[in-house]
């Protein structure tokens, strides 16, 4: 899935969330934080840490994948 802003990125987050049947409280236990900072990623994700970023990932059995514009997703060779 391609994600362009860190908006898009905070709704799959929640909509992983809320097809996993997870409340905030629980996503938020689940990932040693508090239920508001899980609120305030999903609200103002501009002004998290990435930190948090990682630990809602994990929890939500999610991986952040980073590669060059135009290269396939499964094409795992860089050009760097």
């Amino acid at each position: 899935m391609r994600v362009n802003s860190i908006k898009e990125l905070a709704v799959v987050l929640q909509n992983q969330r809320l097809s996993l049947d997870f409340s905030q409280s629980q996503l938020a236990d689940l990932a040693c934080t508090r239920q508001a900072t899980v609120s305030n990623f999903e609200n103002n994700p501009a002004q998290a840490k990435i930190e948090t970023l990682f630990k809602l990932l994990s929890v939500l059995d999610l991986e952040l994948e980073i590669r060059p514009k135009g290269q396939l997703a499964h094409d795992n060779k860089l050009d760097w």
